[in-house]
Parts: structure tokens; C-alpha cells; sequence
């Protein structure tokens, strides 16, 4: 099989862009696709409500090799578009170039959109990328790999036990009249404060081993700075955490930043929080920011971690709930994808590699 055709990371004086829309997400819908319609030609406007029709729209995606996609729809319809087109280019006996990845901020949580800068307002960002402004980093991204399955983000105790409890609230009032208590940043905290944390006092905590199953792996100080670092089949954590997740970008969802040394896209942060949980609800405002530091919150900059669990605790990958496992590998993906980071703030580029898109 050829390779697939290589690119440095800048975009071309006259772009090409598409634009893919879930039409399952909240906030996207037919009146939506009206408006787009001075802005992007029909041929290059894709709105799928089904799994058949967004097959359709990754051949046809494929075929065009735009320069950049825009994927509206959250984080799981960018990871879906994703996936789609590297299988689509892995299985062409003449492998077609992909293109960079862009996020509207669509669908619920928008992890990656907040960390890439991708803004609801889409008709101001449609002209910018019409004018072609150089105005738009294109950067290397690397993902979360669990268990064969890519995500911005997973983790296993607190936070994949409050997004479980989020989920439930969302499901059990969608029908009601209080349906708002359920949805968006409301619904995670009412499920936060009234369901994950009573649950997780009451069950109390489990003793776990973090196994440094990378390269070498870095421990960092308050500043981000590496304080030591740890060799292949070293441990780097045993205790009873409330929490221990890995990312490969910043925000956690709502604009959460709950990985602060997640920043570049090439680096995979883990976050071992020890601290009791009212330490946490405290400080929740500087969590927010990203600015919360404690004693025992441990943070790490690894490319692969085991966890191994006294006993079974509460999987999420992506903020989608995955059941309960006694023992889960954590590593970052090997190859990464160009994304377009849509701020109007320019970040730094990161320095040009052959890349296979």
C-alpha cells in the first residue's frame, strides 16, 4: 500500500473548507443550515441525522480533500469524523489526504472546542475562513487511547462517577417539565453536589497503583515545571485518590480546566487527585480556572499508564460512562491529527513534521 501523502502544517493561499453537522446535537437543526447557506455552497455542507447519512458524508469528505472540515456536533461527532476518515484513507489503495480538523462547539461539554477556540458564533468564523486571514494555527494533536477506543480525555473514580450521575439526572428528567435541571453546566452541578458527592462519601475510597508504562514520565510542580521523573514499569502513584484521569487538552467540558499542562497537544497530563473532596468543592472556582493547587493533587506529563484497582471503580472515556474495571491501560494515541485551532488569538505553530493525513 502507498503512504499516505504528507504535509507540513500551513494552509494553502486559497482554502477549502466543509462544513459537518450533526443534526442530533443540541443547538444545531435545519434553520441552522439556512442560514450557513450564503456562506458555504450546498455541495459543501453535510447535515446527517443518521449513522447511514454520516457514512455518506465521510466518503463524500474523503473524496473532496478539503483543506480544513469543520465538525459541529461536540466532541464525539469530531472524534466519529475522525476515526472515519483515517479508516477510509487506511483501507485506499491510493491514499487521498485528509484534512485539518475543526471544532464547533455544538454539542454538550465541548471539550476540545474550548481548548481549540471554537465559537457557536459560526457565521463571523465562516467569513474569516472565506477571507482566508491567516489568522488560524494549524497544530499536531494527539488523543486519549483506551482500550481501542480515541477520546480527548478518560479517567477512572470522581469525575467518571459524576458524569455517570450526570447522565442519569439528564435521562430521567428529559421527559419532565424540570428537564433544565438536567441539561448542560446546571445538570453537572445539580449531579455533582446532590448525587456524585454523597454517593462517593458514602462508598468511601479504593487503593489503586498507577504503573508508568511509557517512556520516561515527568512529575510536575505547582508551576508546571518537571520536579522528578519516573522510568518505564516505575510506579508513579499508590493511594486512595478521588480521582485519577489522563487528557491531551485542557478543558475537561463547560470551559472546565481541569488539566492545565494539557496545552500543546502532544503531551498526555495525568491527574492524580489524593485531596478530600470537600478540599475540592472549596476550591472549585480556581479549579475551574485552572489555577487550584493542593499538596495532593499530583500531576504528571506520561504517554502510557496502567491503573490497577483494589476494587472495580467507574470508567468514562470521552465523558461517556464505560462500566467498571479493576485494571485499565491509558496511553496516548501514536499518531496524531492536524487540527485547526480556530481562536482569534493566534497560537504558536508547532514546528513542521512529514505527517500522514
Amino acid at each position: 500500500m502507498l503512504r499516505p501523502l504528507t504535509h507540513t502544517p500551513y494552509l494553502p493561499a486559497k482554502l477549502r473548507f466543509g462544513v459537518l453537522l450533526n443534526g442530533n446535537a443540541r443547538r444545531i437543526s435545519p434553520r441552522l443550515v439556512e442560514k450557513l447557506r450564503p456562506y458555504v455552497p450546498m455541495s459543501d455542507l453535510f447535515f446527517t441525522r443518521s449513522l447511514e447519512e454520516a457514512q455518506d458524508a465521510f466518503r463524500e469528505i474523503y473524496l473532496q480533500q478539503y483543506d480544513i472540515l469543520l465538525v459541529g456536533g461536540g466532541d464525539g461527532s469530531l472524534l466519529q469524523a475522525m476515526t472515519a476518515l483515517q479508516h477510509l484513507q487506511s483501507n485506499d489503495r491510493l491514499p487521498r489526504r485528509l484534512p485539518a480538523f475543526g471544532v464547533l462547539p455544538f454539542g454538550t461539554g465541548n471539550a476540545v472546542a474550548a481548548s481549540l477556540g471554537g465559537d457557536r458564533h459560526i457565521l463571523p468564523l465562516l467569513e474569516r475562513l472565506q477571507n482566508h486571514q491567516h489568522d488560524i494555527a494549524l497544530r499536531h494533536h494527539h488523543w486519549v487511547d483506551v482500550e481501542g477506543q480515541i477520546a480527548p480525555f478518560a479517567g477512572i473514580g470522581f469525575d467518571s462517577l459524576a458524569l455517570n450521575k450526570y447522565k442519569a439526572l439528564h435521562a430521567s428528567l428529559k421527559q419532565s417539565p424540570f428537564s433544565f435541571l438536567g441539561r448542560g453546566l446546571l445538570g453537572y452541578l445539580n449531579a455533582v453536589f446532590l448525587m456524585a458527592i454523597p454517593s462517593f462519601l458514602w462508598n468511601g475510597r479504593t487503593e489503586i497503583q498507577v504503573i508508568n508504562e511509557g517512556k520516561t514520565a515527568q512529575l510536575l510542580g505547582p508551576d508546571g515545571k518537571v520536579v522528578r521523573e519516573f522510568a518505564q514499569g516505575e510506579t508513579l502513584f499508590q493511594g486512595r485518590p478521588i480521582m485519577t484521569a489522563v487528557s491531551t487538552v485542557s478543558c475537561f467540558g463547560f470551559h472546565f480546566r481541569n488539566f492545565p499542562f494539557a496545552t500543546d497537544g502532544q503531551r498526555m497530563q495525568l491527574r492524580v487527585a489524593e485531596l478530600p473532596v470537600l478540599d475540592a468543592v472549596a476550591g472549585l472556582p480556581s479549579v475551574w480556572r485552572g489555577t487550584f493547587r493542593h499538596p495532593q493533587l499530583h500531576d504528571f506529563l506520561v504517554q502510557s499508564v496502567r491503573v490497577r484497582c483494589e476494587n472495580p471503580l467507574p470508567l468514562q472515556i470521552g465523558g461517556d460512562a464505560c462500566g467498571y474495571r479493576n485494571e485499565v491501560l491509558l496511553k496516548r494515541t501514536e499518531r496524531p491529527t492536524l487540527m485547526a485551532d480556530l481562536s482569534k488569538e493566534r497560537r504558536p505553530l508547532l514546528a513542521p513534521i512529514a505527517l500522514g493525513r
